[in-house]
């Protein structure tokens, strides 16, 4: 007797056959005692064994679809780094190579940071124009400090720190949120030791995650303690893990409107109002090492010059040349420390930028030149609104000009300049995203220049600041009754 066994592997499931093979006497012997036992089951048990015969073929064939359609989603592409196939579910570190992206996939790889650049692939949206920070076309380091896990369903996005398997950055605490115009993303932090957002006036350095909300816009307006949005525009924040010193930094670049919220869980919530979601997150054993990593990313300060660092004297409404000259002379006559003299808007023609007024402000020229004789510097104000007051008998050649070059900001229809109203009445907005702006904004300090051979350029209401809500014709100026 011979008992040849066959194995046939599906999946992880084995499925056992065993063939018996018997001589002739002893086979014909057994078939009929086996046919004698068969005829003692009923029709009942028949059935049920027919129907569990049945359930068998239909299990396995089930078994060997899933096996198929797991081993489809594990494998690698031959064209990719070890990618995930878009769709798939299910969590996969990101390799340090870019994969080849499928153009449905809305994750873009950013090799040298953890690929948290969220966009729509379909449809483009407004990117902020960044001199420093540049796509990355490179490889990332053979050796990451991070790592970084994406799940497709539901959506998150997880950073570890790989020296202590430390979670620093987890999108999972809540939905992924990307309409046109209201985008969100909460992630949970290791720590409730958070510093940076701005520019507002902190109460103090480490932030209360109590429900806290910060909004951040450009806007003009005094500081003050109630927390409102000011000047500048800082989407950076850091988190102090623990006592260690070990740290980390999330930078988002976006220049849209937008909100932060602090939570207790400890969590953060971003809710902005345009744009994408374009996420830096920067690893360091200390503070100071982080701080310095964005700063690799976005350029440094500049250096300033040697003078700079001296005494100033600024006032708004000096009112005449002659009360600002007295200022100066008091001041040599006391012998006081003085390197720098600043002029406000008074200094100007009409309020107007690249003038200056010919009858309260007469020799201005000359009086620059006294400033220098004296090892002293003059810092004029210029705030970035152009009056459009211009005319072939009293023409404004900075408006002018900027006109012929279309730099302004245009209204809803991108092609009217958008009309506001600032220190010299109606104005224009330079466009400085359009590369022609720099182009004539450099043109017209150096014309002005050729006239008061100022030092250094004090640039104010670049918020942009406008004295209307919108323009001096749209709905917003329109105030109800």
């Amino acid at each position: 007797m011979r008992k040849p066994k066959l194995l046939y592997t599906v999946g992880h499931y084995s499925i056992d056959y065993r063939v018996t093979v018997e001589s002739h006497g002893c086979g014909v012997q057994r078939a009929e005692m086996a046919r004698k036992k068969l005829k003692k089951f009923t029709t009942l048990e028949i059935v049920l064994s027919v129907l569990l015969l049945v359930l068998f073929i239909i299990s396995i064939v089930l078994i060997v679809l899933l096996a198929k359609e797991s081993l489809k989603s594990t494998a690698p592409d031959p064209g990719t780094t070890g990618s995930p196939d878009p769709g798939t579910t299910g969590t996969t570190p990101i390799s340090a190579e870019c994969p080849v992206v499928n153009e449905l996939e809305r994750i873009n790889c950013i090799p040298d940071q953890p690929p948290t650049k969220l966009t729509d692939q379909t449809n483009n949206r407004f990117e902020v124009p960044h001199e420093h920070v540049q796509s990355f076309s490179g490889n990332a380091a053979a050796s990451l400090t991070y790592q970084v896990e994406i799940s497709r369903e539901p959506f998150s996005i997880k950073v570890t720190r790989r020296s202590n398997d430390r979670v620093l950055f987890d999108s999972s605490i809540g939905p992924l949120l990307f309409a046109d115009q209201f985008l969100q993303l909460s992630t949970r932090l290791p720590s409730a030791n958070v510093y940076g957002l701005g520019e507002h006036v902190h109460q103090q350095y480490r932030h209360d995650m109590n429900w806290k909300t910060w909004p951040i816009f450009n806007r003009d307006t005094t500081p003050n303690g109630n927390g409102t949005n000011l000047y500048g525009a800082q989407t950076f924040f850091l988190c102090l893990e623990d006592a260690s010193g070990l740290s980390f930094g999330v930078f988002l670049m976006n220049s849209n409107a937008m909100e932060v919220v602090l939570q207790p869980a400890p969590a953060i919530t971003y809710r902005t109002i345009g744009g994408i979601l374009d996420f830096y997150v920067f690893l360091g054993n200390t503070p100071e090492q982080v701080v310095q990593e964005y700063l690799e990313l976005i350029g440094r300060p500049a250096l300033p010059s040697y003078w700079a660092l001296g005494f100033h004297l600024s006032r708004y409404e000096y009112g005449t040349l002659d009360n600002m000259r007295e200022v100066v002379e008091r001041n040599r006559a006391a012998q006081l420390p003085y390197d720098v003299q600043h002029a406000d808007i008074d200094y100007m023609d009409e309020r107007r930028d690249f003038t200056y007024d010919p009858v309260n402000f007469k020799g201005f020229p000359e009086f620059v030149n006294d400033l220098h004789k004296n090892g002293q510097k003059l810092v004029i104000i210029v705030d970035p609104a152009i009056s459009n007051n211009s005319s072939s008998s009293k023409p404004y050649g900075p408006y002018d000009r900027g006109s012929d070059m279309k730099i302004w900001v245009n209204s809803s229809d991108g092609v009217t300049p958008l009309i506001g109203e600032v220190w010299p009445g109606q104005t224009v907005f330079p466009d400085y995203t359009n590369p022609n702006c720099a182009v004539w904004w450099t043109k017209e300090f150096e014309l002005f220049h050729n006239q008061v051979e100022f030092d250094g350029i004090w640039i104010d209401m670049n918020e942009v600041s406008n004295f209307v809500d919108g323009s001096v014709s749209g709905m917003f100026h329109k105030q109800p009754k």
